[in-house]
């Protein structure tokens, strides 16, 4: 089954249909019950609500910081966003980037095709990854075309506040890392640990939760195994211990607890000798509210080293040797922030593909990479992980996520429908997640059947 051809229409529900999402289709606002929707019609206008409303309460503060002209730039975005945030509602056809940056050719080049395909893409009547994927690079865009803001991030204070509003978890987090690796001799049983604190600091996501989220304790993790749908640790471990190779990748998510948990868990790997370097992706523009760029790796460990709590200085400073060693590194792609699976990788970036190709593993965080790994599908939940990705496998993966977007796969049969007695909102509410292995490895495609 496809999407209707789009037309704009004035009232955004006229053409939808009051169904759930079929199976085997993309993910879209089109299917009334679903979560893309609700998305759509709900979280998207409240996230462009907020930051109009935040760059509002700000402008004195950032006139100081980039002087009165400035003024002038944040008239002219919140007017771009007010006017976006009335396209997405209203459903009017996504527009080109207008943009120099090299992502732009891509965006233009993906709504040309998908015009052709099934008529102009709009909010409620295309793929649900194209939309929310078009907003936030619409907002960036806005931030471009200013004269005095062209590397403002319209998010910064939130990632700020998450932080901030995280330290008791950070703490028990760090106490727990320090325990573990206290003598370097492998744990299976606390690397499950970390690898379930490193999940439950997933649900910090403030494009779900505006307002932000009470994080998981580390008291709480024996509590909430249960709600590890699919649990593949075994498997994540063996192949750390067993694979050869001195690379691990992680693709990151959330700033905040989520980064500082991903942080931990490259300690681990480091220390414990399962890989000589790490290399975290970042994304190269504010992203989905609070996910990690680079500048965000560099005031999380400064935030830490000066931090009034011994353990966060210390391990702060360590983490900072780390990258100035060349142990850990920082990676940034647009393709990170491209509104395409990870399957079109060979298409859209052969080098970022080979790069992982030399990865031992690769660690995906977060409900996006989520969506993106398994092609925003609305599979049956019993399809095996290696068929939901399809052509993309450039290495052993992890993927380590709370449930928070109606795709899943991989799971044993009869699972989802107990899940769905026992919570019809299973799926998108963050309280459940998974940790997912897959071993299938697709070689880099030529050129010539990448065209074909």
């Amino acid at each position: 089954m496809s999407l209707v051809t789009a037309r704009p229409c004035f009232c955004a529900y006229n053409r939808t249909m009051d169904i759930r999402t079929p199976r085997n289709v993309k993910l879209s606002a089109f299917y009334r019950r679903s979560f893309a929707f609700r998305t759509v019609r709900d979280r998207l206008p409240v996230i462009l609500t907020k930051t109009i409303d935040s760059l509002s309460q700000q402008k004195d503060d950032i006139a100081k910081e980039y002087g009165n002209e400035a003024r002038e730039d944040i008239k002219n975005v919140i007017g771009k966003l007010s006017r976006l945030k009335y396209e997405i509602q209203t459903n009017k056809p996504l527009k080109n980037i207008r943009s120099k940056a090299s992502d732009a050719n891509t965006y233009n080049e993906f709504i040309r095709e998908r015009d052709s395909q099934e008529g102009p893409p709009t909010p409620f009547h295309s793929v649900w990854l194209l939309v929310e994927c078009y907003m936030y690079r619409k907002i960036w865009e806005a931030f471009e075309k200013t004269k005095f803001l062209k590397e403002f991030d319209p998010f910064q204070t939130n990632k700020e506040k998450l932080f901030h509003s995280s330290i008791d978890q950070m703490k028990e987090t760090i106490a727990y890392l320090q325990k573990i690796t206290e003598t370097p001799s492998p744990n299976k049983d606390e690397f499950f640990m970390l690898l379930q604190m490193n999940l439950w600091s997933n649900k910090c996501d403030l494009s779900l939760h505006p307002d932000g989220v009470n994080p998981v304790l580390t008291n709480q993790i024996n509590e909430l195994s249960d709600k590890i749908l699919v649990n593949d640790s075994e498997k994540v471990w063996n192949a750390l211990i067993d694979s050869s190779g001195d690379v691990v990748d992680i693709v990151l998510d959330n700033a905040g607890t989520e980064f500082l948990t991903d942080l931990c868990l490259a300690h681990y790997i480091t220390r414990l000798g399962f890989a000589k370097i790490i290399n975290f992706h970042v994304k190269n523009i504010p992203w989905f509210v609070s996910d990690v760029m680079v500048k965000d790796v560099k005031w999380t460990l400064e935030s830490l080293t000066a931090c009034d709590f011994q353990s966060l200085q210390s391990m702060g400073e360590i983490w900072i040797k780390n990258f100035q060693n060349k142990i850990w590194n920082i990676k940034t792609s647009d393709f990170w922030t491209l509104p395409v699976e990870f399957e079109m990788m060979h298409k859209y970036d052969r080098p970022l593909y080979q790069s992982l190709s030399c990865s031992k593993m690769i660690i995906f965080k977060g409900d996006l990479n989520y969506r993106k790994l398994f092609r925003e599908t609305f599979w049956n939940p019993e399809t095996s992980v290696a068929k939901a990705q399809g052509n993309f496998g450039p290495s052993k993966l992890c993927s380590i996520r709370t449930c928070k977007s109606d795709i899943i796969c991989g799971f044993p049969e009869g699972l989802a429908d107990i899940c769905d007695d026992k919570d019809p909102l299973w799926m998108e509410n963050g309280n459940y997640g998974v940790i997912q292995f897959s071993d299938k490895v697709v070689p880099l495609k030529s050129e010539a059947d990448v065209d074909s």
